[in-house]
């Protein structure tokens, strides 16, 4: 009986993998390492979309260690149902070749590692099959996310690469409106009514149809039309001189501003000129009155597919950390210690500071992403997660971006990894830290 399988040298041996569980190859150009799993994890790379870990395979088999300095090729597999993908790699790929299975007078099997044994029709060898995925999960290696062969997500990522905005002019300024909340634009024949209420900029309201709808107050009064937008049954206008196009907008080329309390939230470079998008929910969240909770779930709703992410320096290398979890980021030589602080509450803490008027632990990065830090430390960034707060010394921040979510590979593992996935921003495949492992340490 004969099968189609990979042929490929590890250590100067040949082995095969079996096509049903190979999703691709590739030639491996660059990675970047990581430290923080299994000794056969030696990094993380990205090919087209996919972002993977790669997997050493001598080293998982036989502790022996492929040397990364000469160029090695890369076997992607998947178990039965798609849903985990490896990269596993190999010094060299000889061939893809249909094989039969052969009866060896010598037992080669060795434990979780030879599953068959084929003699190459071309050449009098044997070539022995191994079937990585036990090992894997043996030793709980994790994997990332893929989105390679999903077609219909695939459509649906591109799909996600550029938004609409209603483009407008108000006095001399063009500003941006996501198309999702434009209602209807209507020449601005309206009497405005002043009506007593405490919020800030709402200037009166409008009879529209059967309806009583507020106008925000948005610069200098007098303008010829009015766009109406409306968000879970809550309508809004604003008062523009000029409606121009719906036009798509490339959501990597959006530069959102960090500073939730103003009603411009990014600013995009259109035919050379630059449009401020306008945030409407800072205007409904006011109108509506919305508690704190239901306001963070508006904005999540708002940004749908984007998230948002600190990216930082630490041992000359960048990590990431979800920004919903950052609660501060200050210069080290502000920070304050406790009278107690060379007491570490456990081998996971570095010291003890204050902050906020409370106790702080500040972990120990490099243990647990196995680097060796500089000593001038300049940041520390303060996170919260299960209404824990710890905080962790950086060298530097690098960034703050918003990312599509097509550009984060998740990790599928247990929750007792420092590392939790990958970002990639600006084609460099930046290591995401997992914000409740950190918080679970003290």
């Amino acid at each position: 009986m004969s099968t189609a399988v990979i042929e490929f040298k590890l250590l100067e041996e040949r082995y095969c993998f079996n096509t049903v569980d190979v999703a691709y190859v590739f030639e491996l150009e660059e990675y970047s390492s990581v430290n923080s799993f299994h000794d056969a994890v030696v990094g993380i790379t990205k090919y087209n979309r996919d972002v993977m870990l790669l997997i050493d395979t001598a080293k998982l088999y036989s502790g022996k260690s492929l040397n990364m300095t000469k160029e090695k090729s890369v076997i992607v597999i998947h178990d039965k149902d798609e849903s985990r993908y490896y990269g596993m790699l190999v010094d060299e790929i000889i061939k893809l070749e249909e094989v039969e299975k052969a009866n060896p007078s010598v037992n080669l099997s060795t434990k979780d590692m030879i599953i068959n044994h084929y003699k190459d029709k071309h050449e009098n060898v044997i070539v022995n099959e191994i079937y990585p995925l036990p090992l894997l999960q043996k030793y709980n290696i994790p994997a990332m996310t893929s989105r390679h062969f999903n077609k219909d997500k695939e459509k649906e990522i591109q799909s996600r690469h550029t938004n609409h905005y209603l483009i407008v002019r108000i006095g001399k300024c063009l500003y941006a409106l996501a198309s999702k909340y434009v209602k209807e634009v209507l020449e601005n024949e309206f009497e405005i009514f002043n009506i007593k209420n405490n919020i800030a900029d709402i200037k009166g309201a409008i009879a529209l149809r059967n309806e009583i709808v507020q106008v925000v107050d948005f610069e200098d009064p007098g303008r010829h039309d009015i766009v109406i937008l409306e968000y879970d049954g809550i309508k809004i206008a604003f008062e523009v001189d000029e409606v121009y196009d719906i036009e798509d907008f490339q959501t990597d080329k959006i530069e959102y501003l960090n500073d939730a309390s103003i009603n411009i939230e990014a600013l995009y470079s259109h035919n050379e000129k630059v449009i401020a998008i306008l945030n409407p929910l800072y205007y409904f969240n006011k109108k509506s009155k919305k508690d704190k909770n239901k306001e963070e779930t508006i904005q999540q709703k708002a940004l749908g597919d984007n998230r948002e992410y600190l990216i930082f320096y630490f041992a000359n290398k960048k990590y990431s950390i979800g920004m919903e979890h950052v609660r501060q980021v200050i210069e080290s030589e502000t920070l304050a210690k406790t009278h107690s602080s060379a007491i570490a509450a456990n081998d996971y803490v570095e010291f003890i500071a204050t902050w906020n008027h409370q106790a702080v632990s500040v972990i120990k990065l490099d243990s647990f992403l196995g680097v060796t830090t500089r000593a001038d430390e300049t940041q520390i960034v303060f996170i919260q997660s299960n209404k824990k707060i710890v905080a962790f010394l950086v060298d530097d921040i690098d960034n703050i971006v918003y990312l599509d979510k097509s550009a984060i590979s998740e990790i599928k593992s247990q929750e007792s990894d420092i590392v939790s996935g990958a970002i990639v921003y600006n084609d460099e495949i930046i290591v995401k830290l997992n914000e409740k492992f950190l918080t679970r340490l003290v």
